[in-house]
């Protein structure tokens, strides 16, 4: 039986439907936007990974000594979903940032998360915001955000006993609002990863250390910090959020080093570039030595994606850079991907299929909606009345059958299906 918990979400979602010409066309920052709800999945030893649920709330129910809230065990990843131009939703390469994850989850003593549950719960979120998806026009993205934690509590330093693997979303625009000019970036006297340190996987504390480092840029008068390396304090390693690439006497190039996140989007548009016959460079990159050379600079992430740096600062001396031509270029092309507009001849983009999901496809709700027809449908059970939260279908595999309507869900026109129930499991702590 349809219960409460799941009538309120679709309550939601038709609220939400009521607003969507004004949400999807709105002008975009790069903020927190309520949207439908997140996916969550939760480890335990000797169980392994449960079914996973999809929640309703923003907010997570934790043991106050959770290991992430004490000893910083986290990772994350950033990628987007994006409205084409024949109006139909893809994830960029999502399959890269299944792998990195578990790369920072070897890293951190973590549980990986399989590609399998990845791919299935960033598909999901992004089905059941699916109203949140910047419209094409708009230029905007549906940024997704992977997190992985130790959920369990701990406090010796030792593995917990379970961790918790969730994703959520926001509608974005760009990260450094009106950058187009080109953003400042000073260089910071600290170290924000050491050789055989963190540096080269998305954990949670390598962000919290570069707060101080912010800071110090700010009070230098630039908009974001640019990093040199710890043993050396003399090559070039990354922007605050971003890798470092630029174009030196027609070269791509950007710094070749252990400490420094590989960025995927910087990854792509060195795909793009060799594609286009642009020579390509990863190598160290000696600060004083060469920055004076390079004719363009720009910072590369999947937030940023490419985002011009107009001035750098050391002690005082600017070193100033042309407008982006070769690298506009590379990031124009890699937008036209993204949005639907050039053929992917590199398999990136991953369709947002029309198969079974969590909710009915809420077009039906409202007929005048401007989204490509799929067919999705709500989990009918089972539902926890008291925690508003829903169960989300096996790993391996679900059993559905069709089952009729009645009341206000008639008169809305949703269909929906019965899901095999799944094993119970209990709430991350």
């Amino acid at each position: 039986m349809f219960n409460a918990s799941a009538c309120r979400i679709v309550s939601k979602i038709q609220r939400n439907l009521r607003q969507f010409c004004t949400q999807r066309t709105k002008k975009l920052g790069f903020g927190i936007t309520p949207v439908n709800g997140h996916i969550i999945y939760t480890w335990n030893r000797g169980s392994g990974w449960d079914s996973g649920k999809v929640v309703e709330s923003p907010y997570i129910n934790l043991h106050v000594n959770a290991g992430v809230l004490h000893y910083g065990l986290s990772c994350f990843e950033g990628l987007k979903a994006f409205e084409a131009k024949n109006g139909k939703h893809y994830i960029c390469n999502p399959r890269a940032n299944a792998a990195r994850m578990q790369e920072g989850a070897e890293r951190l003593v973590m549980p990986q998360v399989p590609e399998e549950i990845f791919m299935i719960a960033v598909r999901e979120t992004v089905k059941i915001n699916r109203e949140h998806i910047p419209a094409y026009k708009t230029g905007g993205a549906l940024y997704i955000r992977p997190l992985l934690f130790a959920s369990g509590p701990m406090l010796p330093l030792k593995a917990p006993s379970s961790y918790s693997f969730m994703v959520t979303v926001t509608p974005v625009g760009n990260y450094f609002s009106g950058s187009e000019e080109g953003i400042s970036a000073a260089v910071v006297d600290l170290d924000r990863a050491a050789p055989r340190g963190t540096g080269h996987v998305k954990a949670a504390g390598n962000y919290a250390s570069d707060m101080y480092g912010l800071e110090l840029a700010r009070q230098a008068g630039c908009d974001t910090s640019l990093y040199l390396d710890a043993k050396y304090n003399r090559y070039i390693e990354e922007f605050s959020v971003a890798n470092f690439v630029g174009i030196k006497d027609g070269v791509y190039v950007t710094p070749k080093t252990e400490s420094v996140l590989p960025s995927l989007t910087n990854k792509m548009l060195m795909e793009l570039a060799r594609n286009e016959g642009i020579r390509v460079s990863e190598r160290q990159i000696d600060f004083e030595e060469e920055i004076a050379d390079f004719s363009e600079v720009a910072g590369s992430g999947t937030a940023v994606v490419l985002s011009p740096i107009s001035r750098i600062r050391r002690e005082g001396q600017d070193h100033k850079f042309g407008k982006l031509s070769v690298l506009a270029d590379l990031r124009d092309r890699l937008v036209r991907i993204q949005r639907g507009e050039e053929a992917d001849i590199f398999n990136w983009m991953e369709p947002v299929m029309s198969d079974v999901s969590v909710y009915e496809n809420a077009a039906t709700v409202l007929p005048k909606r401007d989204l490509p027809e799929h067919e999705s449908s709500i989990i009918d059970e089972p539902v926890n009345e008291r925690s508003g939260i829903i169960q989300l279908h096996k790993v391996e595999g679900y059993r559905q059958k069709p089952v009729r309507r009645r009341g206000a869900l008639a008169k809305a026109g949703l269909r929906g299906f019965r899901y095999s129930a799944a094993p119970k499991t209990k709430p991350p702590l």
